[in-house]
């Protein structure tokens, strides 16, 4: 019969298929595709554009909790006051001393404070602005936004908080 053996239900009871059925040209885009190789989404090339949204999403996340964060220290201080030595604040909306900014560093200690033990937190604090820890810890906030999905990283980060916070008490 011409067709390779397959019988058509439409040819063997006479019923016109002209203009029942578009015609589809031998360039179609279906002719070009091996028959089996219809992966997820169609295709395994778009798994390497899903993994990079999922990355994006990520980092967009992160991104704005580390912004929420630094606003929330930023309202902390905002009525913080000015003490009689350089650079250092004093502030009743924080509970423990820390150091804020890049450029010029300063040192924020709660109100509430232990007189006697003032010049040491004072001396640790100076010694985290000596090292630039604040920008070194701001590098590992960076890398730990764009490689968040390495479990490594954050322990990273997290033991490199510690170091630094024990040298600076010895």
């Amino acid at each position: 019969n011409g067709n390779g053996g397959l019988q058509s239900p439409l040819l063997e009871q006479n019923i016109p298929t002209s203009g029942v059925f578009p015609e589809i040209p031998e360039h179609s885009f279906c002719t070009n595709i091996p028959a089996g190789n219809m992966g997820f989404a169609g295709s395994a090339a778009f798994l390497p554009a899903i993994f990079i949204l999922i990355w994006l999403a990520g980092v967009f996340f992160l991104t704005i909790l580390a912004i929420r964060a630094a606003l929330k220290v930023r309202c902390s201080v905002r009525f913080a006051v000015k003490t009689d030595e350089p650079d250092v604040w004093e502030s009743d909306q924080i509970q423990s001393p820390f150091v804020r900014g890049l450029f010029r560093a300063r040192i924020y200690l709660p109100s509430s404070a232990n007189p006697e033990h003032r010049r040491y937190i004072l001396l640790h604090e100076r010694y985290h602005i000596h090292r630039k820890d604040n920008f070194i810890l701001l590098l590992a906030q960076i890398l730990v936004i764009l490689l968040w999905f390495h479990p490594l990283i954050w322990l990273a980060r997290e033991l490199m908080r510690r170091d630094m916070e024990i040298s600076c008490d010895e």
